[in-house]
């Protein structure tokens, strides 16, 4: 009887250790895993159409749903990130090469009508610019070190997202 209660004792002590270790495992990728969670809930009324048109082919619907959830979310944000990043890329040059009469004309677009309320208002937008940039320029390791991360998410973030959609009913 003392030896089955300290057998019992051991396997709950050791079972609490593989839980807490699990989770440490686990949980840099909790993030990326409830998002993927939380994606496939809100896909699968279009699951559930896409598996009936492929006549039950768990698979091929997921990576179907898959595709279109790409076609209509990645790429249009892929596109304004480039447009952005194209933007503000000729802004900087722009400011770097000394030519600041696009940024005088938006800085007296902003400043007329509020200097009706505010007579003393005035916007030094090459000032918040320079800040801006400097900001930018320093932190731009951290950016670059977390882009592997980053891709590593995203693919993690697919292929749970493939299972959530595949096999969601049997959880």
């Amino acid at each position: 009887m003392q030896s089955e209660k300290l057998q019992i004792s051991f396997f709950f002590l050791f079972f609490g250790i593989a839980i807490v270790l699990t989770f440490l495992v686990f949980s840099p990728f909790l993030n990326v895993l409830i998002l993927a969670a939380i994606f496939a809930l809100l896909l699968q009324p279009l699951y559930r159409r896409v598996l009936v048109a492929c006549r039950g082919k768990e698979s091929i619907a997921s990576m179907l749903v898959m595709l279109i959830a790409f076609i209509f979310v990645a790429i249009p944000i892929g596109f304004l990130g480039t447009q952005l990043f194209g933007e503000s890329k000729e802004l900087y040059t722009s400011l770097e090469a000394g030519r600041v009469e696009y940024l005088q004309s938006v800085t007296s677009f902003i400043e007329t009508p509020m200097r009706t309320f505010l007579p003393e208002f005035s916007l030094d937008i090459h000032g918040y610019l320079g800040k801006l940039f400097n900001w930018i320029s320093s932190n731009i390791g951290p950016v670059v070190t977390g882009t592997a991360q980053l891709l590593l998410g995203i693919f993690l973030l697919v292929i749970a997202l493939f299972f959530f959609l595949r096999d969601g009913a049997q959880f």
